[in-house]
């Protein structure tokens, strides 16, 4: 129960900085709104699983497809919150001291670098399923 109160928090949040102009444009919101957009997706579907797993010991669906698109969910969520609660203290520096690194050709830089970085991830885990497969065996025992 305590997940419910938490997503409609977070989604009034949205709301909140989605629906006023002024904070949705500002530069400095915007790795605010996508850490809450993120955070909306793990409590919609990786809290969830986890929580049924947890409760009766099996996943909520034992297909290879599920699994792998759960350990996708997982692995980049976390990793994606991770980077960007590292860079948000980065960019506020950047916007307090050096607004002149925001123009349009650093933005675009940075952009592509986290294009970049998308890509390699998602191809590391897509292109690697063998080496994945053994995660949910355990003593010959499908876990997932």
């Amino acid at each position: 129960m305590p997940l419910i109160p938490s997503i409609f928090v977070t989604i009034f949040d949205l709301y909140y900085f989605l629906s006023s102009r002024a904070l949705c444009t500002a530069i400095n919101n915007h790795v605010i709104i996508l850490l809450r957009f993120l955070d909306l997706i793990s409590k919609l579907t990786d809290f969830v699983w986890n929580i049924h797993y947890y409760r009766t010991g099996t996943a909520l669906s034992s297909t290879s497809t599920f699994c792998l698109a759960w350990l996708f969910i997982d692995t980049t969520l976390f990793t994606s919150i991770s980077i960007l609660m590292a860079w948000a203290p980065i960019e506020r520096h950047v916007i307090i001291f050096y607004p002149h690194l925001l123009a349009a050709k650093t933005k675009r830089f940075f952009f592509i670098c986290s294009l970049h970085f998308t890509a390699v991830y998602t191809n590391d885990h897509l292109c690697c399923l063998c080496k994945r497969s053994a995660i949910f065996r355990s003593s010959d025992q499908l876990l997932c």
